[in-house]
């Protein structure tokens, strides 16, 4: 008679195995239930601690396992929460936005270690964590664009005459500092990963969040914002899906803040391949706009004038000593990893 040895099948791989698929029912029941019950489970008395909860040991989770509890489980307790809840996901919001913030440049920066030359032939482990990565990078953008715009919104659909629609429950949040701050910054993050379609999939979000709260950016939020426009459009000058977008988005965020904050201009005048007489052009049409609304030129405007300002997108950003306009004289403006 056939006996099952118990035993034996649990070696190594199995237990592995059992794991992942206790986890992945864990996801889908978290999100499903968050999904269906939305009036229950948030207005219980303790939701938040149980919301919170799930970040548990977030910092222990592979890469490739990650983006499925992005998937499956963070984006449906966010999206799903009733607007009157929303002070319940603050936490959870916060912390995984700084937490994917923090992963991102982490790992993006050893797989950049790894490939010293051109001439370098990755291994195969270094090939697959670089894949593991560019996935992981692109599921963080449709989180941050299902959050902001909702999880219907299509890129195809959206119509350039229409402003986009923000979902109510990221308005909400967005009124909380700290959700702001740490949304903006995952977008920064997002838009220098060197992967163009995590890129161009998160610039709708980009766009609205600087046409919707550009009144609330302090300076360093601004700078910070307009380098890494910048130094995307840089890495990703030969592609033109990303390129186009890029550029309006340089446009608008001057063009929003630089009335406010005059360290703007020279964060564009330490583009070492910007010619003074261009920048000065630019800058001057920039400051002769009445209100900010006088920027909503035609994209192909927008793209021209700073195509010309910037005159060649293919090198690096190198920092100058910045001016005692941008941070006291004092300190060297680095380079936004």
């Amino acid at each position: 008679m056939f006996k099952f040895n118990f035993l034996a099948y649990l070696n190594i791989s199995n237990i592995k195995k059992i794991f992942l698929q206790i986890s992945d029912l864990i996801q889908s029941i978290l999100g499903l239930f968050f999904f269906k019950f939305p009036l229950n489970i948030y207005s219980i008395n303790n939701s938040t601690e149980l919301i919170t909860g799930t970040l548990y040991a977030i910092d222990n989770v592979p890469n490739f396992r990650l983006r499925f509890w992005l998937r499956r489980a963070w984006s449906r307790i966010i999206t799903s929460c009733p607007e009157q809840y929303s002070n319940t996901i603050i936490p959870l919001v916060t912390r995984l936005s700084f937490h994917l913030q923090k992963r991102l440049v982490e790992q993006w920066s050893l797989i950049k270690q790894t490939q010293t030359t051109d001439e370098y032939e990755p291994t195969e482990e270094e090939l697959i964590a670089e894949s593991t990565m560019s996935l992981l990078t692109r599921e963080c953008s449709y989180f941050i664009v299902h959050f902001i715009l909702g999880e219907t919104f299509s890129l195809k659909s959206a119509r350039r005459d229409i402003p986009l629609p923000i979902t109510l429950i990221s308005r909400k949040l967005m009124e909380n500092e700290n959700v702001r701050l740490g949304i903006i910054g995952l977008l920064a993050k997002l838009i220098t990963c060197p992967d163009s379609q995590a890129v161009v999939k998160c610039m709708p979000a980009v766009t609205v969040i600087v046409h919707e709260y550009f009144s609330t950016f302090d300076e360093q939020t601004s700078i910070e914002l307009l380098v890494h426009s910048i130094k995307s459009l840089q890495m990703f000058s030969n592609d033109e899906l990303a390129t186009g977008p890029l550029l309006v988005l340089i446009y608008d965020i001057y063009s929003y803040l630089r009335p406010k904050y005059p360290s703007l201009l020279e964060v564009i005048k330490q583009v070492p391949t910007c010619l003074p007489e261009n920048i000065s052009t630019f800058d001057t049409r920039i400051m002769s706009m009445l209100q900010p609304e006088d920027a909503k030129n035609f994209d192909k405007i927008k793209k021209d004038l700073v195509r010309k300002a910037l005159t060649s997108t293919k090198s690096r950003l190198h920092y100058r000593k910045a001016s005692s306009e941008t941070n006291g004289g004092d300190e060297e403006l680095k380079e936004m990893e």
